[in-house]
């Protein structure tokens, strides 16, 4: 038997067994599968509070030609960890299937929304993956500072998604519906990415580039017009699904979707990009400021460039602790805007500013009914 085949064959009961010969006063170790080798820091991270002298958690995943939520949860309903005690639990992104467990016709995506609400052992995100919660919006201004070593208001970006997200919500709901009722050829969740993807480079006349707050405001008005347009040719075209539409705002809302929070349950990667694109412009303009107010503050010529100098080497080093990039000298140093946009997205993808979230409440308080 191969360790592949091996490793597919080991359940709640192996684990069980092996605790059984650890010394007494060893912690009692608990399996924890997840969807995907960038997955494992995100679980680490959230599990790690709970490790004491009586458990510790090893993350993995179910193998590695075994990657993904199904996975996953094929191995906690051959396992049954219910009744376990959870010496092996899972942890997976939510995807759609919080919002829409008690929607679902087909009876394949209900079972799996069920196994994940149900389950003590089961732990979600709750937003649409890992992704979302790194995205946080009132707390990407800290982030920016952290990237920058510039503390400046600049981009309120909590206004910005909250923007972003009541906009695209009915469309949203739309997308759900099509969804839940297995309408695929009506409207795919890559469908509704496209519509509800920007341009946050666009340039809106009369404003600077770089007045953030009313350039991208003047690009979401823009993209009002077409989100409305879309949400128009659905109500027309599907108006037997519109009082049902009505009917489940509320019952979302209860969930905790609500129109100015819909980014938390748009597809992960698409709001990742997007929060990249929207935040480079920012840590750009920072990054100038601080620069600018190092030449404007030395006494002298030779402080000046000392000091500045100084800051370029702190930069550098950060930049190096987030990724290091060589460039074609073979140096360790990031230029150029390839470089400094894979900087803020290593950034934003290690970022775990997220603790205000209802969200993450939500699973911290799910964390605490099991292991506390």
């Amino acid at each position: 038997m191969t360790n592949k085949n091996l490793n597919d064959n080991l359940g709640n009961e192996y684990f069980e067994a092996g605790n059984m010969f650890l010394s007494k006063k060893s912690p009692k170790k608990i399996q924890v599968y997840v969807e995907g080798l960038d997955d494992i820091a995100f679980w680490r991270v959230m599990l790690m509070p709970y490790e004491n002298e009586k458990r510790i958690f090893e993350i993995d995943v179910v193998s590695l030609d075994k990657m993904g939520k199904t996975h996953v949860l094929d191995k906690i309903m051959q396992n049954l960890v219910e009744n376990s005690g959870g010496s092996l639990v899972g942890c997976v992104d939510s995807d759609y299937d919080y919002l829409l467990e008690n929607e679902y016709t087909d009876t394949e995506k209900k079972g799996k929304a069920q196994l994940i609400n149900s389950k003590k052992y089961v732990f979600q995100t709750y937003t649409y993956s890992t992704e979302n919660l790194k995205c946080y919006a009132p707390m990407l201004k800290a982030l920016c500072t952290k990237i920058t070593f510039q503390d400046d208001e600049k981009m309120d970006f909590q206004a910005f998604f909250q923007k972003y997200s009541t906009i695209i919500y009915p469309l949203f709901l739309w997308n759900l519906l099509f969804y839940a009722k297995n309408e695929h050829d009506n409207y795919t969740i890559e469908n509704f990415c496209k519509d509800i993807s920007i341009n946050t480079n666009e340039k809106a006349e009369g404003i600077e580039y770089n007045n953030f707050k009313n350039r991208y405001h003047n690009i979401l008005d823009n993209f009002k017009t077409r989100i409305d347009q879309k949400v128009s040719e659905f109500e027309q075209k599907f108006s037997q699904y519109v009082s049902e539409i009505e009917i489940s705002k509320n019952k979302l809302k209860i969930l905790g979707l609500m129109p100015e929070n819909t980014y938390f349950f748009v597809r992960g990667h698409d709001i990742f990009e997007l929060t990249t694109e929207v935040i480079k412009p920012v840590c750009k303009e920072l990054k100038i400021i601080k620069e600018y107010s190092i030449r404007g503050n030395g006494k002298s010529d030779e402080e000046k460039n000392n000091n500045l100098n100084a800051y370029k080497s702190l930069m550098n080093i950060a930049y190096k602790s987030h990724k290091i990039v060589k460039n074609k000298q073979n140096q360790e140093e990031i230029k150029g805007e390839e470089n400094f946009n894979e900087v803020i997205k290593h950034a934003l993808h290690n970022n775990y500013l997220f603790w205000g979230c209802f969200f993450f409440k939500k699973l911290e308080q799910k964390l605490n009914i099991a292991f506390r």
